[in-house]
């Protein structure tokens, strides 16, 4: 079934068709392919103008631009007469099967919409009053307005916050509206409390992301801890510790040049010779064949289908767009065990790979016992990726200011 928002057609309620494009008269439903405007994401053509297809009723150019002019939506099917009307409408919902046929598009109305579904259960964090003041009064008077925007006054608590995938490269998640969690430093999240009696607030991150996704996408062995298997593996002849390889594979993954690797590194003897071996362990040269030979149109995708522009940074792009997904897959699977289990916990924002969730005391110490560094399993990966569970300590601003 497919239903047409009132919001692109002026008329007083939604129109719903049947699967044969019948219009007939009932309410619009969950199950329904709603097609509204492209800026509310609850509708197909948020996704599909993200995809680069635009879904949208084809009212002549003279009729649009006049109430343009007027800067009204009118009710089109008095403007243009009924029959035209619904026939245009018949077109677009031919256009959106079209679209939503398209192997390629897959990832935008599959995984996308999966990833959106998650964003929406994200709740209103409360606000811990007496940490929030002392924030208020230590920071510039532009930041604490900033703060103070997105508080509920008459329930103190933080208006839920609102997640997009589509405004970087990647799809490396911003927030478009609500408290930035991103750019909040560490030390200042104590302004958020737990809406709980005694509640605590958990962070769920997930262990080593992209280098497991590099190596579980062409199925080699993940071991538990990466970094020490490749300083005791993979350069078994090489004296070498665990801090300076995770710094290391960082860089390479992250895009370093060789040039800045030896530079960055230049006291470390056979750098080259390291890097290398890294990269042909973990996958690196196999991934830039991959995309290599995908390339079409300066474009290729990510595992699960996202288009990536061609740039100096393929890889990288490649592993941390990919990495969105894996994430979001993850954290999907596990807001369905907690709720499953009867945990009383809320989802209260993301921050990357880390899901931060407000839960109360006897939820938190059942969800740490139970569920700290388990491995989950996503979809298209036969590896699993684990995660590491810990109590969100903010720390005191009374030590930090030393008030």
């Amino acid at each position: 079934m497919y239903c047409l928002s009132k919001e692109i057609t002026g008329i007083e309620k939604d129109l719903v068709f049947d699967k044969d494009k019948n219009l007939i008269n009932r309410e619009k439903l969950e199950t329904d392919i709603f097609i509204g405007k492209d800026d509310n994401f609850n509708s197909i053509t948020y996704f599909s103008k993200n995809a680069g297809t635009n879904l949208e009723l084809e009212i002549p150019i003279k009729y649009k631009n006049m109430w343009s002019f007027i800067r009204k939506n009118p009710d089109w099917s008095s403007v243009l007469g009924f029959e035209k009307f619904v026939s245009m409408s018949l077109k677009l919902i031919k256009q959106t099967e079209s679209f939503l046929n398209n192997e390629n598009n897959k990832y935008y109305y599959n995984d996308i919409i999966n990833h959106y579904n998650l964003f929406k259960e994200v709740k209103s964090a409360k606000v811990n009053k007496n940490n929030l003041l002392k924030y208020i009064n230590s920071v510039e008077k532009y930041r604490a307005k900033q703060i103070l925007e997105t508080i509920e006054k008459e329930t103190m608590t933080f208006k839920p916050i609102k997640y997009s995938l589509f405004n970087t490269t990647t799809g490396r998640m911003t927030i478009s509206s609500g408290l930035n969690l991103l750019t909040l430093k560490k030390e200042n999240r104590n302004i958020i409390g737990s809406s709980y009696d005694e509640g605590k607030i958990l962070e769920i991150d997930i262990k080593n992301l992209e280098p497991r996704i590099l190596m579980g996408m062409f199925n080699k062995e993940v071991p538990e801890d990466i970094y020490s298997w490749i300083a005791n593996e993979v350069l078994h002849d090489i004296s070498v510790d665990r801090n300076f390889i995770k710094e290391l594979t960082f860089k390479i993954l992250y895009g370093a040049s060789m040039n800045t690797i030896k530079k960055d590194l230049s006291w470390m003897h056979d750098i080259e010779d390291i890097v290398n071996r890294i990269k042909s362990n973990m996958g690196y040269q196999e991934l830039a064949l991959k995309i290599k030979s995908e390339m079409q149109e300066g474009y290729f995708r990510n595992y699960y289908g996202r288009k990536l522009k061609n740039s100096s940074a393929n890889i990288n792009h490649y592993l941390q767009s990919t990495g969105v997904d894996v994430s979001m897959y993850c954290f999907s699977k596990i807001n369905n065990i907690l709720k499953q289990a009867g945990m009383r916990f809320k989802i209260i924002g993301f921050i990357h790979d880390a899901m931060i969730i407000d839960t109360d005391k006897t939820s938190s110490e059942t969800i740490i016992k139970n569920l700290n560094e388990k491995n989950i399993s996503v979809q298209g990966f036969n590896n699993k990726f684990p995660i590491i569970i810990t109590e969100v300590l903010w720390r005191n601003l009374i030590d930090m200011y030393h008030i």
